[in-house]
């Protein structure tokens, strides 16, 4: 049961490294099209997970 959820944690983490390295290569080529500041209308800066985590605890105390 403990692999199962290893394994479950450590595919959601792969999944979500995917999604950010692809948001940032859309980003990108959004700025070489659009130029930069209508690439940040398009595709706004993304939230850290540290920065998420560090409100969570905020709001739990």
């Amino acid at each position: 049961m403990k692999t199962r959820v290893r394994t479950g944690v450590a595919n959601e983490e792969v999944a979500q490294a995917n999604l950010r390295k692809q948001y940032e290569f859309n980003y990108l080529d959004a700025i070489k099209i659009f130029g930069k500041t209508f690439a940040n209308r398009l595709l706004p800066q993304t939230v850290s997970k540290k920065k998420i985590e560090a409100e969570l605890l905020a709001a739990e105390a």
